[in-house]
């Protein structure tokens, strides 16, 4: 029997889909420190103060 190493796509696309988790996570944090420190703050204003997009924000 051969041993067959793993598909290296395969790995790339779990530890990228890891990775989005880890983004969003940090996104989210991010913005809910902005929404705890600044009542009423826009998505236009968030995406001003973070670098984020406004549609990212909303999400």
């Amino acid at each position: 029997m051969r041993f067959a190493p793993p598909n290296p796509l395969r790995i790339a696309d779990r530890a990228s889909g890891l990775n989005a988790l880890s983004v969003r996570s940090y996104n989210e944090r991010l913005v809910l420190s902005l929404l705890l420190q600044n009542e009423g703050i826009s998505r236009m204003e968030i995406g001003e103060k973070t670098g984020l997009s406004a549609q990212t924000a909303s999400v």
